[in-house]
């Protein structure tokens, strides 16, 4: 994914990709990365896999992520697919929650998360 379209457009004239438009960002697929770094598509996922299975986000969120992700292919481009359910605790990359803003995730306010774990 590109979130603006001058990355895009980058993307497009280093690797011939033409960006798919959804929702003001770009699909430009994974298959340009893994071949960049000389891995298979099922290798590049695994730094991916690996990454979250070594980081600091905690239990159980991390277990249900990594149960989560897998490959689909979105108008001719692999695209790797996380989903990410709903959490009844607030959970952790660290010491730090995160909470989404729009489109964007942001460090979350004590009083957001307080907040946000009333409902």
């Amino acid at each position: 994914m590109a979130d603006k379209k001058d990355h895009a457009d980058r993307i497009k004239s280093l690797d011939g990709v033409n960006p798919v438009e959804v929702n003001g960002r770009y699909v430009v697929g994974i298959d340009r990365e893994a071949k960049l770094l000389g891995k298979s598509l099922e290798d590049y996922v695994e730094i991916l896999v690996s990454a979250l299975r070594n980081s600091e986000l905690t239990e159980p969120l991390k277990t249900q992520v990594l149960m989560k992700i897998d490959t689909i292919l979105y108008k001719g481009y692999s695209v790797i697919r996380i989903t990410i359910p709903s959490q009844a605790k607030v959970s952790f990359v660290g010491e730090i929650a995160f909470t989404r803003e729009n489109s964007s995730t942001v460090e979350a306010k004590v009083i957001a998360v307080h907040e946000r774990f009333q409902k």
